[in-house]
């Protein structure tokens, strides 16, 4: 059944968007209840019924859609090897799956009594210094002024799930697309071999195992991806190794969480060379949208680039998914790089898109979710929504159209926007010996992703990390002013509480703010229960923030062994952009 259920449940979620009351009847009735399973259940044998009665009227007519290529096959690939068979059950469920996805294709396409179709907005926002996660959601549905259908989201695969941002967006009302890609944390490789092979017992499988039981008690609207872009990542294996990593999640996602839907996702670059693109293909049976990343990049990766307008864009991922018809079609992440020579070109290239996007040509497309962020430290590329004006204002005309619900979208979160940040700098005195062999390893310095307080010098004195800020600008009269600061993941349980101290005045040397008794803001600011977090308190009554501050965080005891580990450790940021420096944040309610 899950070859069944999975294309309907899209299909049903798909006609009732731009329908608030009946859209959130109906997901709670198919994803929170047993109950409209067995409904759905029945009402497919009835119209299998009906249908077998048809086909026996009409002399048993074949249809012209039954010579479909089977799971697994490469369509106009030839040269590229297949992927490795499916198991005789999932066989038998992708004939049912394809016959589902052509009635939900048929419907999308045909004249029918559910109204206009609805094109799904998402984001994939990304975070500008000082914004926590779920700031970064609400800058962009800030900008396009209404809640957005989908959240893109991406996870290591040791990351947790949910996390803070993917389960408030969820109870927002967003679907989760969530990616996640067989890279540690700590930057190591899963090879996706050794994902496809692994066996009980071992660390891997754990893994595998914990994602799929995440996955399956997560009881809200998902939508999944295995390793996206897995086409420009040679270093995890061959295609054919990630088409059997792809295969046994599916399989076991089949057993655990059948009505989570997978969506494939490769470049456009791949798209456009479809010999390629069908070596990752998993088989029909395995993918429940077909999902491009595509960009105009004009220039800013530092070579000469054309601009894209948007057919070029959404050309490649249509033509790819005719070889696969009744899949739907998806753009993961897309967006444009302005034109400095014409500030109001990446404007236009929306309001282009939206347009194009109505055509019929594109009607296989239902979701669009834009990339809100930066490329990396050494391109220019400039995806953010309001990246100008103009183009702030394109936005928010490109998600009030009907074609992607706007009528019809809960209003955007109400929060005070952020006015001012300024990032600290961070000092940890501990010259370190992790080994605890008695000789000191290295210093800890911003280069670092984190800072631990914690016994760390293996001495018992080495338990506070210093902060220090420049002053912000003029503060309005309402502002609020925030800390944030990142807590590394996982962390063992904290043996104290955490303390906030602010150190009145500029301290004559570092060591100073070390020891200076201080004013404590908070205590137990936070504990092993907040994991991973964006840690933020409010810290207006406490200081002048148009001077310079000074912080300290500290364990509320010393730590009671020298084992030259530290317990916390607090993100200072570095060149990969996953981790954040602490930062002072202004808001104004005015």
């Amino acid at each position: 059944m899950r070859g069944m259920r999975r294309p309907l449940l899209a299909t049903l979620a798909q006609a009732l968007r731009g329908r608030p009351l009946m859209a959130t009847i109906c997901r709670t009735m198919i994803f929170r209840t047993m109950i409209c399973r067995a409904m759905i259940f029945r009402t497919l044998i009835f119209i299998g019924t009906l249908c077998i009665g048809a086909v026996l009227a009409a002399g048993c007519s074949a249809s012209p859609q039954a010579t479909a290529p089977a799971a697994g096959e490469s369509a106009g690939a030839g040269s590229v090897a297949d992927p490795p068979a499916p198991t005789s059950s999932v066989t038998d469920e992708s004939n049912g799956d394809r016959g589902s996805r052509q009635i939900a294709d048929a419907e999308t396409t045909g004249s029918d009594e559910r109204g206009p179709r609805v094109v799904a907005l998402g984001t994939a926002a990304g975070r500008r210094p000082g914004q926590t996660p779920i700031d970064a959601l609400v800058t962009v549905e800030t900008i396009a002024d209404r809640r957005l259908d989908v959240l893109r989201s991406y996870a290591f695969w040791d990351s947790d799930f949910p996390n803070l941002r993917q389960q408030w967006a969820s109870d927002g009302g967003r679907e989760l697309h969530v990616s996640i890609n067989a890279r540690r944390e700590d930057g190591s490789i899963v090879a996706w071999r050794e994902i496809a092979t692994a066996t009980p017992g071992t660390q891997i499988h754990d893994e595998l195992m914990r994602w799929v039981r995440n996955i399956a008690a997560f009881d809200a609207p998902l939508r999944l991806t295995f390793h996206h872009e897995a086409d420009i990542e040679p270093e995890f294996g061959t295609p054919e190794d990630f088409v059997a990593a792809w295969q046994r999640l599916a399989d076991l996602l089949a057993d655990e969480a059948p009505d989570v839907p997978l969506a494939w996702v490769m470049t456009l670059f791949t798209l456009n060379q479809p010999e390629v693109a069908e070596s990752f293909w998993p088989g029909d049976a395995y993918v429940d949208w077909i999902a491009a990343d595509a960009f105009n990049w004009f220039g800013c990766r530092g070579t000469p680039e054309a601009w894209r307008g948007p057919e070029l864009l959404l050309d490649p991922l249509v033509r790819f998914g005719e070889a696969h018809p009744g899949i739907p079609l998806m753009f993961a992440e897309i967006g444009s790089d302005e034109d400095p020579n014409d500030p109001g070109r990446k404007a236009a290239w929306f309001n282009e898109l939206a347009d194009l996007l109505a055509q019929e040509a594109y009607l296989g497309i239902d979701t669009i979710v834009f990339f809100h962020n930066d490329h990396d430290a050494e391109s220019t590329c400039d995806w953010w929504l309001d990246s100008s004006p103009e183009s702030a204002h394109a936005f928010g005309d490109f998600a009030a159209r009907d074609l992607f619900g706007g009528a019809a979208a809960g209003p955007a979160p109400d929060a005070c926007p952020v006015v001012s940040t300024t990032l600290g700098r961070v000092d940890d005195r501990a010259v370190v010996d992790g080994d605890g062999d008695g000789r000191y390893d290295f210093v800890f310095g911003l280069e670092n992703r984190f800072v631990g307080i914690g016994d760390q010098s293996n001495d018992g004195s080495d338990h506070r990390v210093v902060l220090h800020f420049d002053p912000l600008e003029t503060l309005p009269d309402d502002a609020t002013v925030e800390l944030r600061v990142r807590v590394g993941s996982p962390q063992p349980a904290l043996p104290f509480g955490v303390q906030l101290v602010v150190i009145e005045g500029i301290p004559a040397s570092d060591r100073d703010a070390f020891n200076d008794p201080g004013t404590i803001v908070a205590r137990s600011w936070f504990d092993g229960s907040t994991l991973n977090g964006h840690h933020v308190i409010d810290v207006t009554s406490s200081i002048d923030a148009s001077t310079p501050t000074t912080f300290r965080l500290q364990l509320e005891s010393t730590p009671p062994n020298n084992d030259g580990k530290a317990p916390l450790f607090i993100g200072t940021g570095d060149a990969s952009r996953s981790v954040d420096r602490p930062a002072l944040v202004v808001r104004s309610c005015g």
